[in-house]
């Protein structure tokens, strides 16, 4: 699966009057108290558009550091007020907290995409699933001082999204998922941490360090960007994310509108397309491009039966 994914640690606080929030960060809160070293959230945006990628995105909030928690000191104060379900923000509002959160110093965030071609070489929960896997394997590496951020090689970071190795081993990692399907990948590391704490604690009598043994756990969370702070921020980041990619696919394919309605298949967008023929940005195995067009040897959409059709009969 070809992946581009992005990680950030930010080094500079954002600034500014922030408006009251609605979220609170007691998930985080209550996970950390039970030993947790590394409290993470995934999201995804863009499942259900028939054009573009599908953006998955990972945050982690670092506790604040002694004296800088604002009023009380409260450690687990929000860093970036306001956020909430990316869904029920006005764009620019969206924006807004997606820079305030990227430049944020306790902030650890990570995108990964996966364009139309995985999508169609796998599927598009599968696609979003490993995104999510991706993106948070990236929060840990960069988290941990192993990774400087910027761009990851498709390579390296679908390793990642299928690898249950080193990147999560000893980390101390609880991911919380937004909606009610766990990545496989999770699951099988949940496994691998099972067996690894019991071992430890048959074999050497040691309690939960959460934060030193190989302890992994992931819980999914229906309408988790209405409950959970560092999902609801991963949605903002990933909404964003995939807005901005929209609107460089916009320039890409003049006539075509993809800053107005961004991939979904609204009446317009259906209506350039019987007009103009599918991108090789669209997802060509979504109905009602599936059967009338595919991808020839190069990767370029054609409609079926077409000269360009490798499936086409001489």
């Amino acid at each position: 699966m070809a992946w581009l994914a992005s990680a950030h640690s930010a080094a500079a606080a954002a600034s500014g009057a922030e408006a009251a929030s609605l979220m609170g960060m007691a998930l985080e809160d209550a996970a950390r108290a039970a030993g947790w070293r590394h409290v993470i959230g995934v999201d995804e945006a863009g499942r259900g558009p028939l054009c573009g990628p599908v953006v998955s995105a990972a945050v982690m909030v670092l506790p604040a550091r002694s004296g800088e928690g604002g009023p009380g000191d409260d450690t687990s104060a929000e860093p970036v007020p306001g956020v909430m379900d990316s869904k029920t923000l006005a764009e620019p509002e969206r924006e807004r907290l997606a820079e305030a959160l990227m430049a944020h110093e306790r902030v650890v965030w990570a995108v990964a995409a996966a364009g139309p071609r995985a999508i169609e070489e796998h599927n598009i929960l599968r696609a979003a699933l490993d995104g999510m896997t991706v993106a948070a394997d990236a929060v840990l590496l960069a988290s941990e001082g192993r990774s400087s951020g910027g761009r990851s090689s498709a390579a390296s970071a679908a390793a990642r999204g299928a690898d249950a190795g080193p990147v999560w081993r000893g980390s101390g990692a609880k991911v919380f998922v937004d909606g009610n399907r766990m990545p496989p990948a999770f699951k099988g590391r949940m496994e691998q941490s099972l067996a690894a704490e019991q071992g430890q604690n048959e074999g050497e009598g040691q309690g939960e360090d959460k934060g030193r043994c190989d302890a992994f756990e992931a819980e999914t969370l229906v309408k988790g960007d209405s409950r959970c702070y560092s999902i609801a921020a991963a949605s903002v980041l990933a909404k964003v994310t995939r807005d901005r990619i929209m609107k460089e696919l916009d320039g890409k394919y003049p006539g075509y509108d993809m800053a107005g309605h961004k991939g979904y298949p609204t009446p317009a967008h259906m209506a350039i397309v019987r007009e103009k023929g599918a991108t090789d940005s669209h997802r060509l195995t979504f109905a009602p491009l599936k059967g009338h067009w595919t991808r020839d040897e190069s990767g370029k959409a054609v409609p079926v039966g077409s000269d360009s059709d490798g499936s086409a009969s001489e």
